[in-house]
């Protein structure tokens, strides 16, 4: 019971933050290892990976866009009436977190940034790790020691950093982009920085 409260804490902190360590590599490694089932440890490690986003979207729409000021504030406004204006944003979303491979980081600082339903997309996602975490601790028995040397030899604050300029930088450069000029112009144009 312990090993599943702690594989739940893992899964939500490398969800939470942007980590080049992949969850699902944890899941397998701690479904082989410590004796705990597989299907507990598929479980708990997507309820983990779910709520790790949840809170990021949830970080982003209540706390990160207090910091936002100016043209930058502006065009966050824009994208989230010009989205909010089409029925279809939160269902793309939704299906596209539930594929296996995702931006999953850009889909919830999106859905956060923009105010989408997040339940719908939270859902999606979490089925969508469902079974890639089965296929990984299913693929992972043939290579137990292989993923284990893997998980350790990437645990290092390396990877984290890496992951983390990865993970920014993308966001960075979409929040700098002028979305209405984008939008109406069809030009991509890049906001003018303001002068005190």
């Amino acid at each position: 019971m312990l090993t599943l409260a702690v594989l739940l804490g893992i899964c939500v902190l490398l969800n939470l933050v942007p980590s080049a360590i992949a969850t699902a590599a944890v899941v397998a490694v701690v479904a082989l290892r410590d004796g705990v089932g597989d299907v507990e440890a598929v479980v708990v490690g997507a309820a983990g990976a779910t709520i790790g986003r949840l809170l990021l979207a949830i970080a982003v729409r209540h706390g990160a866009l207090r910091f936002v000021r100016g043209a930058l504030a502006a065009n966050v406004q824009f994208l989230t009436e010009y989205v909010g204006a089409r029925s279809h944003a939160t269902r793309f979303l939704a299906l596209l977190s539930a594929s296996p491979v995702n931006p999953a980081l850009a889909i919830f600082v999106t859905a956060g940034a923009l105010r989408l339903r997040l339940m719908p997309i939270a859902c999606c996602y979490a089925s969508g790790r469902l079974l890639v975490y089965g296929w990984a601790v299913g693929t992972a028995a043939f290579a137990a020691s292989s993923i284990e040397r893997v998980v350790r030899e990437r645990a290092t604050p390396l990877p984290l950093a890496i992951g983390l300029v990865i993970a920014i930088v993308p966001i960075v450069v979409i929040a700098r982009l002028d979305w209405r000029h984008l939008l109406e112009a069809r030009r991509p144009r890049v906001l003018r920085r303001e002068r005190p």
